[in-house]
């Protein structure tokens, strides 16, 4: 981190900054940096105390924390479109493998085709 604070104070006075989300840019300043340095410092903080956080995966902006306090629910699902333009809702099941056993099982009775199920794997 205080490489990070140098690089940054480094910038200070020279016109370089950044673009927030509505578009106005923002020069550095001892102040902005500062700001910057105790946001980190905050991050770092709740790291320690078992917050998980995700970051830029280089195919657009994301950022998510998840507290320890909260419990994580996940959901799977699938839309698929029959052959006939119907669409074919399968979902709310806790795993893939219950997903995808749910999927298999609308083949055998019929209810879908291979065809369409492959058609969105």
């Amino acid at each position: 981190m205080n490489e990070q604070k140098k690089e940054m104070e480094s910038l200070i006075g020279t016109g370089d900054g950044w673009y927030d989300g509505q578009g106005v840019f923002h020069e550095f300043t001892q102040e902005s940096v500062d700001a910057m340095m105790d946001s980190y410092k905050e991050t770092l903080e709740s790291i320690k105390k078992g917050v998980l956080y995700s970051k830029y995966d280089g195919d657009g902006d994301t950022y998510s924390m998840i507290p320890p306090t909260e419990d994580v629910v996940s959901s799977y699902s699938v839309d698929i479109i029959k052959d006939n333009g119907k669409t074919v809702y399968i979902g709310d099941y806790s795993t893939v493998e219950e997903l995808d056993k749910a999927i298999s099982d609308a083949v055998k009775n019929g209810q879908l085709t291979q065809k369409e199920v492959d058609s969105v794997q």
